[in-house]
C-alpha cells in the first residue's frame, strides 16, 4: 500500500470530477423534447466530442467510446494500474459468459453481446493477449500479475465449459445457464478480491465487500422468488463479503425471514426488509434493485473524501460507468418516446 504515490493521480481526478453530471444535469436531459435535443444538450459536457460526430441512432457507440476514454485515462495516470485492470476485468469475465452460452447452445458466438469495455480483445480466446495489450501491460504491470489475470480467465472458462459438458444432458437449460454464470461470477470475485486484498487499500476493500454483500442479498431474493433449491443456491452465493457466505446459505434455507435476520444490524438491513416485503406481495423487484444500486453508490461516494490513495480514481471510474448507464436510459427512452417521468423513475443515483 502506497497512498502517497497516488497524489498526482488524485490531483488529475479532482479536475475530472467537475465533468461528472449531477442529478440536475441528468434531469435537464430527461426534460429535453426529443432524442436530438438531448444529444445537443450533451455537447456542452464531457460527452460533447463523442456525440458531436454521431448520428442519433449511434448514441450507444458514442457512450462506449466516452467510457473507454475514461478507462484509458485512469490507467495512464495510475501508479498501480493493476487496480484499474482488476476493476475493468468484470467486463472480460462477462465475455466468458457470452462464450459459454454459445457452447451450451451449440450456436455461433454472438459478437454483438461481447463487451469492448474489458482489458482484452473480446474476439480472442479467453486469457489471450493482443500485441497492443501486451505492449501496454508491459509498460505498466509486471508479468506475474498479467499471468495471474490471464490464468484466472482461462481456468474459469475451462471450468465453465466442463460444467456444461457434464450437465447439458441432465440439467434444464435455464438452470444450467444460471450455474454457469454463477461459476464465472465466483471466478471473477475470487480473483478480484485477491487483487484488492494484496494492494491493501481500505476503501477498495470496503467497496469489494459491500458489492458482494449486496449481490448476495439480490440473488437471495431472486432465488427465493424462483423457488431455487438451496443446493443450487450454494453455487450462486458469493464469498468475500462482510457477511460470510455460509451464513447467507443457512439463512436462505429459512426463507424471507431468514434473509431479513442475517442482514439485520448491517448497513443493508432496511434494504433486506424492504425486499422481503416486496417479494411477499409478489411485486416486481426492479425498483428495489435500483435501491440496491443506489446503496452501493452510497458506499462509493466516500471515495471523494480521500485526499490520497487510489479511491478517488476508482470512484471516478465507477461514477462514469453509472453515468453512462443513466445516459443510456435517458437516450433510449427519448428514442422510444417514453414520458419524462417514466424515464426519470428508471435513473440510478449519480455520483455527485
Amino acid at each position: 500500500m502506497n497512498e502517497f504515490a497516488w497524489a498526482s493521480a488524485v490531483g488529475h481526478i479532482r479536475v475530472r470530477e467537475r465533468e461528472i453530471l449531477s442529478r440536475a444535469d441528468l434531469m435537464r436531459l430527461v426534460e429535453a423534447g426529443d432524442l436530438e435535443r438531448a444529444l445537443l444538450a450533451l455537447r456542452d459536457s464531457y460527452y460533447g466530442p463523442f456525440v458531436a460526430s454521431a448520428s442519433p441512432p449511434e448514441h450507444g457507440n458514442a457512450l462506449i467510446e466516452a467510457l473507454s476514454e475514461a478507462y484509458r485515462y485512469a490507467l495512464q495516470i495510475s501508479p498501480e494500474p493493476m487496480i484499474i485492470v482488476a476493476y475493468r476485468a468484470r467486463n472480460d469475465f462477462h465475455n466468458l459468459k457470452v462464450r459459454a452460452k454459445s457452447v451450451q447452445l451449440g450456436v455461433p458466438l454472438d459478437k454483438e453481446a461481447l463487451s469492448s469495455m474489458g482489458n482484452l480483445d473480446p474476439s480472442l480466446e479467453p486469457g489471450e493477449i493482443s500485441t497492443e495489450a501486451a505492449r501496454l501491460f508491459g509498460l505498466s504491470i509486471n508479468k506475474k500479475e498479467i499471468a495471474s489475470f490471464c490464468d484466472a480467465l482461462g481456468q474459469t472458462y475451462a471450468q465453465a465449459v466442463e460444467l456444461i459438458e457434464e450437465n447439458r444432458a441432465t440439467t434444464q437449460e435455464g438452470l444450467l445457464s444460471l450455474r454457469v454464470d454463477s461459476l464465472i461470477d465466483r471466478g471473477f470475485y475470487a480473483w478480484f478480491s485477491k487483487v484488492f486484498k494484496r494492494y491493501g487499500y481500505p476503501g477498495l476493500r470496503g467497496f469489494q465487500r459491500a458489492e458482494v454483500d449486496l449481490l448476495n442479498l439480490r440473488m437471495s431474493l431472486r432465488g427465493l422468488r424462483m423457488g431455487l433449491d438451496p443446493a443450487v443456491f450454494q453455487e450462486v452465493v458469493l464469498p468475500g463479503g462482510d457477511i460470510p457466505s455460509h451464513k447467507i446459505l443457512s439463512a436462505y434455507r429459512d426463507g424471507l425471514l431468514g434473509m431479513q435476520s442475517v442482514f439485520k444490524g448491517t448497513p443493508w438491513g432496511d434494504l433486506a426488509a424492504a425486499g422481503a416485503r416486496t417479494a411477499e406481495k409478489g411485486e416486481s423487484l426492479t425498483k428495489w434493485e435500483r435501491a440496491c444500486d443506489n446503496a452501493l453508490m452510497g458506499v462509493v461516494r466516500s471515495a471523494r473524501y480521500y485526499s490520497i490513495g487510489p479511491e478517488p480514481v476508482f470512484g471516478y471510474l465507477f461514477a462514469k460507468e453509472s453515468e453512462v448507464k443513466n445516459l443510456r436510459v435517458i437516450l433510449s427512452g427519448k428514442q422510444s418516446d417514453l414520458p419524462a417521468q417514466e424515464i426519470a423513475e428508471r435513473l440510478r443515483e449519480p455520483y455527485v
